[in-house]
């Protein structure tokens, strides 16, 4: 199992930390994440690292409700393609299906579960990201997001008949009662929302069955292929490493929780490396942004993780036999000779 989520569970997370007066920099930085890492919200990021962050804000801000908070700030949206199919759904019992079913693709540490007891039905919810305790944060988060699921389909003056969580009463539950509006039931043995079984069937009529289809099959083959494909991660998560100038088979080893021998291993069956997979897309992008932009070199080299030019140029020569400034005006004639044309025009 590789513990990785989008970075999109980041979203809101900075500027919620900096409402509470805290420094989202600095959170990040402690927990090995660069800003850069969060521009893309597809790209793959520790799950570990997320559920640290998580717990340094809610300790930096003297919050212990943060998790909930940024739950209720992020709501559906947060879930990317897994949320489009569940505003597609018919009911929020299919939807909570969905959810079970693909959640590993928005946090591969999360578990959804869904238990019946008479005319009750209890949405759970668990955290099971390696090396970490259950944390009370991204528990809370998970309530949060449900329950805006909920109201999705029920309207927002929908109330759970209760909620429980496994950690302790907080000193100041006020949040925890707005957002709600139903008893509270702390230091139990599982987080979930408790409520009519009838509300799991209620109708909504303004969905699509062919976008429904789009994105059940859409989410279908991420699933299928972040299962069985270590390869496609490994390089989801070089591209999204790549510009921060961290990106070695450690650190993916290390987000992928697994040794780097393991690593090794997993890709040797499927017939790559790590090395060959970094080549293979350091290539690509070398040639995209040469041939199809105008970012300076220093630029080009950066994106791609060199912390020189020189390195970059070594590299892009080796590989193409010639310098990424003779493929750039060999590849565009045209935009080159404006370029020096409007330069003689201005200091002329």
């Amino acid at each position: 199992m590789h513990y990785v989520i989008r970075s999109a569970k980041f979203m809101g997370f900075s500027e919620l930390v900096e409402e509470l007066g805290g420094d989202p920099e600095r959170i990040l930085s402690q927990v090995g994440i660069s800003p850069a890492q969060l521009q893309d919200p597809e790209a793959l990021i520790s799950a570990t690292a997320f559920v640290e962050s998580l717990q340094l804000a809610a300790d930096l801000t003297q919050h212990s409700d943060f998790g909930l908070r940024l739950g209720v700030r992020q709501g559906v949206d947060v879930l990317g393609p897994l949320g489009l199919l569940a505003r597609q759904c018919a009911d929020a019992g299919e939807a909570f299906q969905m959810m079970s079913r693909f959640v590993g693709l928005h946090n591969s540490g999360s578990v959804v579960g869904m238990e019946l007891q008479d005319s009750k039905a209890y949405l759970t919810y668990d955290d099971v990201t390696p090396g970490l305790p259950r944390n009370a944060q991204i528990c809370d988060l998970a309530l949060g997001i449900a329950m805006a699921l909920m109201e999705l389909f029920l309207g927002k003056e929908w109330r759970p008949d209760g909620v429980y969580f496994a950690h302790p009463r907080p000193e100041d539950i006020s949040f925890y009662q707005a957002v709600f509006s139903a008893p509270l039931f702390f230091d139990q043995e599982i987080y979930a929302l408790k409520f009519d079984v009838a509300a799991l069937s209620v109708s909504v009529n303004e969905t699509d069955p062919e976008l429904k289809e789009y994105f059940a099959r859409y989410v279908s083959e991420l699933q299928l292929r972040l299962k069985s494909n270590t390869a496609s991660t490994v390089d989801h998560l070089i591209r999204s490493l790549l510009s921060t100038g961290h990106c070695s088979e450690a650190r993916v080893a290390k987000v992928l929780q697994m040794h780097p021998r393991t690593l090794q291993r997993k890709l040797l069956q499927e017939g790559h490396s790590f090395q060959g997979l970094l080549t293979q897309i350091r290539s690509e992008l070398a040639l995209s942004y040469l041939s199809a932009s105008d970012i300076p070199l220093t630029e080009v080299a950066t994106v791609l993780g060199y912390s020189e030019l020189s390195a970059f140029s070594r590299f892009f020569k080796g590989h193409f036999g010639e310098s990424p400034t003779t493929y750039r005006r060999k590849m565009r004639p045209l935009s080159t000779g404006s370029t020096q044309l409007a330069q003689k025009r201005a200091s002329g």
